[in-house]
C-alpha cells in the first residue's frame, strides 16, 4: 500500500508529537506492507504554516534514518491544506508542498459549513494545472446530509480520498454509512489512513481493510490503495 495522507512529521501539527513517535508509526506502517507515505501535515493559515523547504529538511533526515535502520519505507513531502483564498498563489510560490512533488494537491474544507468561494478556488487551481484531491469527503456535514453533492465536485474533476478508519465509525455512524455509499457508487479514487498517532490507524489497518473488502472487490481496493496512489508518486 501507498499511504497518501498521514500526519507523521514530528511537532508540526496535531500528529506525531516526537521523532520517536514518528519512527514508531513508520515502523508500524512497514510491518503492514506500506512502502511509501506522503507526509501530509496540516497547512492552515494562522495555525500550522510550516513551509515546503522546512518540511523537506525533516523528511530528508527521516529518510536517511530509515535507510540506516533498514526500514523499507520512503517518505514524501506533502500537506493537507485547509482551503483558503490565496492557496493557489502560495502553491505557485512554493510555500506549500504538493503531494510528492507532483501536480496533485490534497485539500480539506471545514467539517461544518460551506465555503462560498470554493468553486472559484477550484477553477483557479485547475487553470494553473493542479489536480485536486479532496480529503475525507465522508466526514463533511454537507456530504453526510446530501451525498450527491460529491457528483458536482467529481464533475469538476476533483478526486476523492476516503479515510480507511471511517469504515469502523471512527468519525461516527453517518460518516461510516457515507463512506460505504461512496465506495459502492465508485466515487472514491484513493483510500488512506489519515493517521495521527502511533498504535492506532496503522496497527488496525488489516482489520479495517477487511471490512472495506465487504463493500468493494479486492481489485478495486488495490486500485484505491496501490494503483492510483502510485500515479501520484510517479
Amino acid at each position: 500500500m501507498i499511504d497518501i495522507h498521514a500526519h507523521i512529521l514530528p511537532n508540526i501539527d496535531d500528529g506525531a508529537r516526537s521523532a520517536s513517535e514518528t519512527f514508531d508509526m513508520i515502523n508500524e506502517a512497514s510491518k503492514k506492507g506500506i512502502t511509501d507515505i506522503i507526509a501530509t501535515s496540516h497547512y492552515m493559515k494562522d495555525r500550522y504554516e510550516i513551509e515546503t523547504q522546512d518540511r523537506e529538511k525533516i523528511i530528508d533526515l527521516i529518510n536517511r534514518k530509515l535507510v540506516e535502520k533498514s526500514i523499507n519505507v520512503k517518505i514524501h513531502n506533502g500537506a493537507e491544506i485547509m482551503i483558503y483564498p490565496e492557496i493557489c498563489k502560495d502553491l505557485k510560490k512554493g510555500k506549500i508542498p504538493s503531494l510528492a512533488n507532483s501536480k496533485y494537491i490534497l485539500f480539506e474544507i471545514p467539517i461544518i459549513g460551506k465555503i462560498i468561494y470554493l468553486d472559484d478556488i477550484i477553477r483557479e487551481l485547475q487553470e494553473n494545472g493542479y489536480k485536486l484531491v479532496m480529503a475525507h469527503p465522508e466526514r463533511y456535514q454537507i456530504v453526510k446530509e446530501e451525498p450527491e453533492i460529491v457528483d458536482k465536485w467529481i464533475n469538476k474533476g476533483i478526486l476523492l480520498q476516503g479515510d480507511i478508519s471511517s469504515i469502523v465509525g471512527d468519525y461516527g455512524e453517518r460518516a461510516k454509512k457515507t463512506l460505504k455509499k461512496l465506495l459502492k457508487s465508485d466515487k472514491i479514487t484513493f483510500l488512506a489512513t489519515d493517521t495521527h498517532q502511533r498504535y492506532t490507524r496503522y496497527q488496525d489497518l488489516e482489520e479495517h481493510l477487511k471490512l472495506i473488502q465487504k463493500e468493494i472487490k479486492i481489485e478495486k481496493l488495490e486500485e484505491l490503495t496501490i494503483v492510483n496512489p502510485m500515479k501520484i508518486i510517479h
